[in-house]
């Protein structure tokens, strides 16, 4: 058994020609399930990757709630100094949009 490489075609080879043509057809034909394997490795990837993103999208939406919810029970209780408050409500106010800033109307950082 010969092994060929880059879709070479020996010069001679044995058997005729009906059989360098059945070699042709099997070489065309494992060239076409290999790109259609590596298609589908390709989507495989872009899936992961968008899981891992989501993932990552998911941690930080929890993080970011844990320590908004930490921020408004410390300002409940008192607790942050008048100039931590005044830094985080110009931060929540450098980020809100039209329809956020509704959910900020009468509380300590609007």
């Amino acid at each position: 058994m010969t092994f060929l490489s880059d879709g070479a075609v020996p010069d001679e080879a044995p058997g005729g020609g009906d059989g360098d043509e059945t070699q042709r057809v099997q070489r065309r034909s494992a060239v076409v399930r290999s790109e259609r394997r590596l298609a589908a490795l390709r989507l495989a990837l872009v899936q992961e990757k968008r899981k891992l993103h989501e993932a990552s999208a998911r941690e930080q939406g929890i993080r970011e709630g844990v320590v908004g919810r930490a921020v408004w029970d410390l300002l409940a209780q008192g607790r942050l100094e008048p100039s931590v408050v005044a830094l985080i409500r110009d931060e929540v106010r450098a980020r809100l949009t039209p329809t956020q800033a509704a959910a900020f109307r009468n509380k300590a950082f609007e």
